[in-house]
């Protein structure tokens, strides 16, 4: 049984909607952190596990399949998910970030879309 601060950081949202929904009124856990990413984007989602309400939208976020999530993906010339690691460093840090405010009582972005190549970062 998963506690206290889950980071999701599988590559399949099929996968990560089910921890979710197998989870989804799991009182050990205290917040779930998830991060996707692309090329040149990604996204961090957070949820405070003590608010129902904020775990469904956590779950409406994961509503699409893997397969529609390869679609949007680049790929190069062999198949190969294209991504970098100034999009994966940055997203990291501010999950990390996000987290550690959580922790701290700071509050909890629950949204963090990031463009690591044009620098733009929206919260919410």
């Amino acid at each position: 049984q998963l506690s206290g601060y889950v980071f999701l950081c599988v590559d399949n949202i099929d996968t990560r909607r089910a921890i979710v929904e197998e989870n989804e009124y799991n009182t050990s856990i205290k917040a779930m952190f998830d991060f996707r990413m692309g090329l040149e984007d990604a996204q961090h989602y957070a949820c405070d596990w003590s608010d129902h309400e904020n775990i469904k939208k956590f779950l409406q976020t994961m509503a699409f399949s893997h397969d529609e999530a390869k679609e949007a993906v680049p790929v190069s010339a062999c198949g190969t998910t294209l991504s970098v690691i100034p999009t994966v460093r940055s997203i990291v840090s501010f999950g990390l970030s996000n987290w550690i405010n959580f922790v701290k009582d700071h509050g909890l972005k629950t949204v963090i879309l990031l463009n690591a190549f044009t620098y733009q970062v929206t919260t919410f």
